[in-house]
């Protein structure tokens, strides 16, 4: 898989139901890091069965979700990728658009680590906590 491929195997888990059998994408010992996560909210998620249920979870809080094709740079161990994405908070009914960067550590051809930076005050207003 090229470094695109791998990451949008990655977003592809914001939909589905279950987590798909299929996780050949990740390192086994994959690590997610949410940069900026509120106090409170995620910040770490370790393993590739853990990483991807908290992808797939995150359509229990957000309907519609949708990102834009990833800009990819590349880097001598993986990539960054630089993503758009809109959603809507099912409790709140407000709107969540956030931009996103990914630096991405590739080892043997699967994602090793994901390091996510993102704006927090947008997560918190639209979950309703930050007017």
């Amino acid at each position: 898989m090229t470094n695109r491929e791998l990451f949008k195997a990655h977003l592809a888990l914001v939909g589905p139901a279950t987590v798909p059998d299929d996780l050949s994408f990740y390192a086994p010992d994959v690590t997610l890091r949410l940069v900026n996560a509120p106090e409170g909210h995620t910040k770490i998620r370790e393993g590739a069965q853990e990483v991807a249920a908290f992808m797939v979870r995150i359509t229990q809080f957000f309907r519609d979700f949708t990102v834009t094709e990833p800009i990819i740079h590349e880097t001598p161990d993986g990539f960054v990728a630089e993503y758009h994405g809109d959603s809507i908070c099912i409790d709140t009914g407000r709107p969540y658009n956030q931009d996103y960067i990914a630096v991405v550590g590739v080892e043997n051809g699967q994602i090793k680590w994901i390091r996510e930076y993102y704006d927090a005050i947008r997560v918190l207003r639209a979950i309703g906590d930050l007017d």
